[in-house]
């Protein structure tokens, strides 16, 4: 956060610990959403997801994104559902709730990935009483316990890009996805399916952080720090775990009803 530029990570966190009047009024927060000009359905999350938790209610924007929504790859079926239930509101968007539990179901969580998987996740707490829901958070949740690194981490897929094959790299980013999708259902990521020797998702996360407090998005790597990417979610996961270690029941940091 500062004069210029806000992460939508870091304002929900904020208000999850109910310090955003700490941070910024609600007249300088305006200030910052109204540059926005959201155009997909990521930019109407991000633009939302900045205004929800210091009270600014959206108004035609979700009219405008309940207009536009559609599922797609790289998590914006999920992104599209998380917005459009994160507040009351009398849009009717029951079409969109269809396709997109029927595209979730289609292309899982675990078929997606880490960081696609893992807001996915999110977007599915709301619906656990729909037939088969529970079934692809328990695929993802359980292939992230078999899967986990000896570190306590989880690495992604690699990805072929033409005929360049990218190796998945080890980050604070994915890892901080993962415990947000977990926590969204009330899955502990400390617990014994999710440790491995000393090391739990959370403490595999606190080993990026660097002395600062920022978190770098890979060990070892030429960056002393991400504060764009890693160090925002990094934050806004380990809040949401404070959150979850309080009452022990799910967490969705982007529901404000």
């Amino acid at each position: 956060m500062n004069d210029d530029f806000i992460k939508y990570d870091v304002l929900a966190a904020l208000y999850q610990l109910d310090m955003i009047g700490e941070y910024i009024t609600s007249v300088e927060l305006e200030t910052l959403v109204s540059i926005d000009t959201p155009v997909t359905v990521k930019d109407y999350f991000v633009t939302i997801m900045k205004m929800l938790p210091g009270g600014i209610t959206p108004g035609g924007l979700i009219t405008e994104l309940n207009s536009i929504v559609s599922v797609g790859e790289f998590g914006q079926t999920a992104y599209g559902l998380i917005t459009i239930d994160s507040y009351s509101h009398s849009e009717d968007y029951s079409a969109y709730i269809l396709s997109a539990l029927a595209d979730l179901n289609t292309t899982s969580p675990y078929d997606l990935g880490l960081d696609a998987g893992g807001i996915s996740l999110v977007a599915l707490s709301n619906y656990t009483g729909e037939t088969g829901v529970n079934e692809l958070i328990t695929e993802y949740s359980t292939w992230i316990s078999t899967s986990q690194l000896d570190s306590g981490g989880v690495v992604p897929r690699d990805v072929v890009w033409g005929e360049t094959t990218y190796p998945g790299t080890e980050n604070a980013a994915s890892i901080s996805q993962v415990i947000l999708g977990l926590l969204a259902n009330g899955v502990d990521p400390c617990s014994t399916d999710y440790t491995k020797g000393t090391n739990n998702l959370i403490t595999r996360l606190l080993e990026y952080q660097t002395d600062s407090g920022s978190f770098d998005w890979a060990i070892g790597d030429e960056h002393t720090e991400d504060l764009a990417f890693s160090t925002p979610q990094a934050f806004l996961a380990l809040v949401v775990f404070q959150t979850y270690s309080n009452t022990y029941g799910p967490v969705n940091p982007y529901d404000f009803n």
